[in-house]
């Protein structure tokens, strides 16, 4: 099961930091969905959108990080990490939607 079939167990947003590779990119605004099956020992699926802040220049390792399907590292506001993948939204808000690559690090408060 994946999407809207399995319970939403927590929608964190806010503001965080972008990281590649340890590295700060970008300050940018988040809001993501954690979703499990049943039972505190399955797996999460988290995904969401985030946008760049219109703070940050748009600068080409910004871009080029975002849409090349690397890894990357979200920091959220509360200190948790989130490892993932980003494919474009709207490129004129600087929105991406993304999905947890290691949504097992991931825990739910």
């Amino acid at each position: 099961m994946s999407g809207f079939d399995t319970p939403l167990v927590e929608s964190p947003s806010g503001v965080g930091e972008l990281l590649r590779a340890g590295k700060r990119l970008a300050k940018v605004f988040y809001y993501l969905e954690v979703r499990r099956e049943a039972g505190a020992t399955a797996p999460v699926e988290v995904s969401g959108e985030l946008t760049v802040s219109q703070d940050e220049p748009m600068q080409p390792s910004i871009v080029s990080g975002l849409r090349s399907g690397e890894v990357l590292t979200l920091v959220l506001d509360d200190g948790r990490q989130l490892e993932f993948k980003a494919t474009p939204g709207s490129l004129m808000e600087k929105q991406y939607r993304i999905a947890g690559a290691n949504p097992a690090g991931f825990a739910p408060k």
